[in-house]
């Protein structure tokens, strides 16, 4: 019988065929166990949260330094940025400019603008070329037009180089930097250098603080589930009662009967083209509280953030729906559903698991066979491994054809789940929010593998709730056998076996879901 890390070895060499997720400068032998390389992604991680909180929607090649000039993160290729950085003054102004490669880097002070920086960084960099120059400066009578060795000398001066130095950096001779100058001075209808550096940076630091406030009012989620479902949604902000305000979104039938819906950690909607007709069709309003998205999304602390979005929960349902909800269970999401159906029984009516993950518990009796499984070894032996494994994740997401070769490699050995991936690449609902969780999510996403550990199958059975598994049987992420397990320790458990689906039931067969909750029975499962 071969040993758990020759199981986790097996499954990391699958991964493996992606380029660049598991090359040596990415995660070296024994990554496991490198404590530096774990604290740089912990860093990495929360640096790329930081950034699409306050900066999303910037498209222009930005990143983050800490206080030592060393480049953090980036939404930029390898190679945009250098890897180290000679950061204005502290006691200076709060911006500075700087030149790489012949690109104009705009630096600015993060702790002398925002109070909410993570410990470590210092400076947001933006990459400022011709061509943003061109459409940020202009005059009354239109643009300014620059040549490509008057942005060049420009670039070098704001820099803080004098004619001379910039002439010699240049190759150049003073004189004809000079006369280059003075064409310069012409276009900006200045006539010293000082009055020129003074309107370029102050013309450029109002345009792209405007560009960062802007940035800070998008909701990326709702525009994408505008754009996947239309009309099918409703948003709310829900305000609570300790102050807090938590995001709400609603599918179906708008005084159907109230399905709360905990999602897996890859998507937080259901991935079918007809689910919201279904919803209709069967009288539910679906409800969906996005945990990746709530109020206590950044909480490092996952088992705080486990029990705050609970008692948010809680707190949502007992003020605005008024009576006992049905609860569904989706991969991971099953964990967070445990917790609540423990602490909150009285608000549930009935709990639907589909697709269940791995109990962690069972592994000491069974053989890890998957890659969910195996990964959740790892992290029992080295809970460490976790931040390493949330860098992978964004190094995935936010490459499209990488994203989606992964996915599929990751189900391939099961062809409805394998469908059901290929469904969603192609209307893009997966790889959207592959990449939404990956920019935005990396304290929710460590939180959600952490919180998967717990014992949630002792929380769910000794809640004393009715419950439901509907569990695919060529599902690979967690065997049907597993069931088996669960219904020797509470035999009214409810247990559907469906033969054509795998993982994604949710996406696969959410009909079937939908009928249960309307209180329809399966005709076409085999029930344990």
């Amino acid at each position: 019988m071969k040993s758990r890390h020759e199981a986790f070895l097996r499954h990391a060499a699958r991964l493996a065929e992606i380029p660049r997720l598991l090359k040596p400068a990415s995660l070296s032998g024994r990554w496991e166990q490198d404590p530096e390389l774990h604290r740089d992604a912990d860093r990495g991680f929360l640096a790329s949260e930081y950034f699409h909180a306050h900066f999303y929607g910037i498209e222009q090649p930005s990143a983050l330094y800490d206080g030592d000039g060393a480049l953090v993160f980036s939404n930029s290729e390898e190679g945009f940025f250098p890897a180290t950085l000679d950061l204005p003054r502290a006691d200076g102004s709060s911006i500075g400019f700087r030149d790489y490669g012949g690109v104009l880097i705009l630096l600015l002070d993060l702790n002398r603008r925002r109070t909410d920086v993570p410990a470590g960084l210092s400076h947001f960099a933006l990459m400022i070329d011709r061509g943003f120059f061109e459409t940020t400066i202009s005059r009354p009578d239109g643009p300014v037009s620059l040549t490509e060795g008057e942005y060049r000398l420009l670039s070098l001066l704001l820099s803080g180089l004098d004619l001379k130095q910039a002439a010699a950096a240049l190759g150049a001779a003073y004189d004809t930097k000079r006369k280059q100058l003075q064409v310069i001075f012409q276009k900006f209808n200045v006539s010293s250098q000082a009055a020129l550096l003074q309107a370029a940076s102050f013309t450029i630091m109002g345009d792209v603080i405007g560009l960062i406030g802007r940035s800070g009012t998008v909701r990326a989620e709702q525009a994408l589930l505008r754009r996947h479902f239309g009309d099918g949604v409703l948003f709310h902000d829900v305000a609570l009662s300790d102050g807090q305000r938590m995001p709400v979104w609603e599918f179906g039938a708008r005084k159907g009967k109230p399905c709360l819906y905990f999602h897996p950690l890859l998507t937080p909607t259901v991935v079918a083209e007809d689910a919201v007709d279904q919803m209709q069709a069967t009288g539910l309003r679906w409800i969906v509280a996005p945990r990746f998205f709530s109020p206590v999304a950044n909480e490092p602390d996952p088992v705080l953030h486990l029990e705050r979005y609970c008692a948010a929960l809680a707190d949502f349902i007992e003020h605005f729906i008024g009576e006992p909800v049905d609860c569904v269970g989706a991969s991971s999401g099953t964990a967070w559903l445990g917790y609540f159906a423990r602490h909150y029984p009285h608000l549930i009516g009935q709990i639907v698991i589909a697709g269940m993950p791995h109990p962690p518990t069972l592994r000491d009796t069974e053989e890890s066979t998957s890659l969910q499984s195996s990964l959740s070894d790892a992290m029992r032996h080295n809970p460490k491994v976790v931040s390493t494994l949330v860098k992978a994740y964004a190094v995935i997401a936010r490459s499209p054809v990488l994203a989606a070769r992964a996915y599929r490699l990751a189900y391939r050995h099961s062809a409805p789940d394998l469908a059901v991936v290929d469904y969603g690449i192609k209307a893009g609902f997966i790889l959207d929010w592959l990449k939404l969780m990956g920019e935005r999510g990396g304290n929710a996403i460590a939180a959600d593998l952490i919180i998967n550990q717990r014992d949630w199958v002792s929380e769910l059975l000794e809640s004393g709730l009715p419950i439901t598994l509907v569990h695919g049987e060529q599902d690979r992420m967690c065997r049907p056998d597993v069931l088996h397990e669960l219904n020797a320790r509470r035999c009214d458990i409810r247990t559907h076996i469906l033969p054509d689906a795998g993982h994604h039931l949710m996406s696969s067969h959410f009909e079937v879901i939908a009928n249960i909750l309307g209180g329809a029975y399966l005709c076409t499962a085999h029930s344990a």
